[in-house]
């Protein structure tokens, strides 16, 4: 079985951005072409469609009766951003990640949190190809895991070559990189446009708006043999692409090793 549920919000109430939808209508394109989808395998939310309840809903046909040897994607583009949780006994600020909808507020209101996402995603059965893209600010970490399947911590790209700083200082609103010792190992490979501490760009490609990473994730994806290519190669290989681009965001790539080593949708 196939399934694809992709959300692309350019019209939000304030914050527009320009290539969301571009980025989903893409990958529908992308699905079709060349990855054996049929229009009726893939559900689309774009703008006003897109509010929390429509994602949520949308999400639990994705994930209804899923077996081993389905292959299922999940696209998000729009906004991200990070929520307060306060300051901890130790000085350090930490945040939740999350995905805005269409009907979020700026006071964080309506969104979807990486808590949510992580409850919803639990029952992935083992032998089902489960790809979630977040085209969004701080997407880095919308999936925290205690540990990949081989021990290791999740992300496997670097924020130096961006010369960022990775960890937070005191008080000072940034974070430190620490994982969710409570969450839980999911089935799924998240392919995330940059780091948690980074944003995530609207360009012009050929005078017409894109997602900077989904451009270059599909430009990759359509290179001769991207399709055979593991999921950690494709990331580091439009990382670098970016970089001489002179973008500064870094994707990132979290989820067990057995996932990362496999190509796209991979079953």
């Amino acid at each position: 079985m196939n399934k694809a549920l992709l959300v692309g919000i350019n019209l939000y109430p304030s914050g527009r951005l320009l290539g969301s939808v571009n980025d989903v209508l893409d990958m529908r394109e992308f699905l079709v072409s060349a990855c054996g989808f049929q229009n009726t395998d893939i559900r689309m939310l774009v703008d006003n469609e897109a509010t929390r309840q429509a994602i949520i809903e949308g999400l639990g046909w994705l994930l209804a009766d899923i077996k081993p040897g389905d292959r299922l994607l999940f696209q998000f583009s729009g906004h991200g951003l990070r929520i307060p949780k306060g300051v901890a006994v130790d000085g350090y600020r930490y945040y939740d990640k999350a995905v805005c909808p269409h009907d979020f507020d700026w006071d964080g209101a309506n969104t979807i949190c990486d808590k949510e996402f992580a409850k919803m995603f639990v029952n992935i059965p083992d032998g089902a190809s489960f790809v979630w893209i977040s085209d969004s600010c701080h997407s880095g970490e919308l999936v925290k895991m205690a540990a990949n399947n081989d021990g290791g911590m999740p992300p496997i790209i670097t924020v130096q070559d961006a010369g960022l700083q990775k960890t937070g200082e005191k008080d000072n609103g940034t974070e430190t990189p620490a994982i969710n010792g409570d969450a839980k190992s999911l089935n799924l490979a998240l392919i995330a446009a940059c780091s948690a501490y980074q944003k995530a760009d609207d360009m012009y490609f050929d005078n017409r708006p894109n997602g900077v990473f989904t451009y270059f994730l599909l430009q990759e994806l359509r290179t001769q043999g991207g399709l055979e290519k593991p999921l950690c190669e494709l990331v580091t290989n439009i990382c670098q692409n970016l970089l001489q681009h002179r973008y500064s965001q870094v994707p990132q790539i979290v989820g067990p090793s057995t996932l990362k080593n496999k190509a796209f949708l991979a079953v």
